[in-house]
């Protein structure tokens, strides 16, 4: 394991388990395979971290088992691209697609096109001159806290907390 990996799983184990005592039940194991996952990636184990805590109604090893699959043999670069799939066929509970699609594709566009970023209010009151295409922004990017910064607060900027993020949406191979 190079330097790089253990510090990653360092701050997999720090941050799981400060939540784990409250509502959890990882183990070694679990930490091993994140850390293994994330490939030294610190943006992949943040991101997975806060998808795993940020699970309504799933304590986090019911989280992580969910994702546990088609993960082996996958690149670092692909296993990143692969968890931020996976974050949004959660978030849209595999229905990102026709109107829905169209509206996230709105929604994203102004979230990563903005030169200053803008609130979960400035992005309704956008949507809200749209009478063809309403949409909740709230409601849409609430599954998002863990690729997203804001989404919690409507009066926070909502933006990428990294860009790799906003790669993987803006490239149409990804």
């Amino acid at each position: 394991m190079d330097e790089a990996e253990a510090d990653v799983g360092l701050y997999i184990r720090d941050k799981l388990r400060q939540a784990e005592e409250n509502r959890g039940n990882l183990d070694d194991h679990d930490y091993d395979f994140l850390t293994r996952q994330a490939a030294g990636l610190f943006q992949w184990a943040f991101t997975m971290c806060n998808w795993i805590l940020g699970g309504k109604g799933y304590d986090p090893k019911e989280r992580l088992d969910s994702l546990r699959q088609d993960r082996a043999n996958l690149s670092a670069h692909e296993t990143l691209d692969k968890l931020y799939a996976d974050i949004l066929t959660y978030a849209f509970n595999g229905q990102l697609a026709g109107a829905g699609l169209s509206r996230f594709r709105s929604v994203m566009a102004q979230v990563l096109c903005t030169s200053e970023p803008l609130t979960i209010n400035a992005l309704q009151e956008i949507s809200s001159a749209d009478v063809s295409q309403p949409v909740n922004i709230s409601f849409m990017l609430s599954d998002l806290g863990s690729v997203l910064n804001g989404v919690q607060s409507r009066d926070t900027p909502v933006e990428p907390f990294h860009t790799s993020f906003r790669d993987f949406l803006l490239d149409k191979q990804r």
